[in-house]
């Protein structure tokens, strides 16, 4: 009987398969955004997506499928947000960022301009990313350096 729901899982992989599996049904799955976020403009925003207080989305940015926003981060202008991406508390990104799906970028993390974070990458937290991150890999530090593999399937 249910129609449509709100997915909040910590854990980016279930909340994957919990959506999926709610599609396969024919439910939808609500967004929700917080009163106080400001969108710039011009944004393209998948379903599943959960942003929490005080956030700011820049002018052109497109955020996928199930990505949760926790409160006080700053995505910059012209930002792609892959699905399934986890971004912690006061977070900010440069303009035309990539975080590429089921990334988890820790709190307070600080990503500059024109940065790509790959796929089932982690970001420590307070870390200062200055160079791209390669696939299925832990950094951390300021600046970020790689530290080991990220294993997806923990």
């Amino acid at each position: 009987k249910v129609k449509k729901c709100f997915v909040l899982e910590g854990d980016r992989y279930l909340r994957s398969k919990l959506c999926k599996k709610l599609r396969d049904n024919k439910i939808e799955i609500l967004s929700f955004f917080h009163p106080t976020t400001i969108f710039d403009g011009y944004n393209t925003l998948g379903e599943g997506i959960i942003i929490f207080p005080k956030c700011y989305i820049g002018y052109k940015t497109d955020i996928k499928d199930g990505v949760i926003i926790q409160s006080n981060a700053t995505i910059e202008h012209h930002n792609v947000i892959g699905s399934y991406v986890d971004i912690n508390n006061n977070c900010t990104t440069g303009g035309f960022t990539l975080i590429d799906d089921y990334a988890e970028i820790n709190m307070s993390v600080d990503i500059i301009n024109g940065i790509r974070v790959g796929k089932h990458t982690r970001i420590g937290a307070g870390s200062l990313v200055i160079n791209d991150c390669d696939t299925e890999s832990l950094y951390l530090g300021r600046p970020a350096k790689y530290i080991r593999p990220n294993n997806p399937n923990h």
